[in-house]
């Protein structure tokens, strides 16, 4: 799933060590809404519904660092 430029506007705010946090608490983030989701979710997840705008496009934090290179 392709990022939307509104999240990655907020992965660009997001430092590395912000990040590097989000992922040892196993948080997902939406690439449609840009909202974290916190806890509970598998380094590896890819496309799980998102709580905020109902679409399947959460990826675990360390799987979009890769989303981003």
């Amino acid at each position: 799933m392709k990022i939307t430029k509104k999240a990655l506007a907020v992965l660009k705010a997001t430092g590395p060590d912000e990040l590097m946090e989000h992922a040892d608490v196993h948080d997902g983030f939406s690439v449609k809404c840009g909202e974290w989701t916190y806890g509970g979710w598998e380094p590896d997840a890819r496309e799980y519904r998102c709580e905020s705008c109902g679409s399947r496009s959460v990826y675990g934090a360390e799987q979009v660092v890769f989303l981003t290179l």
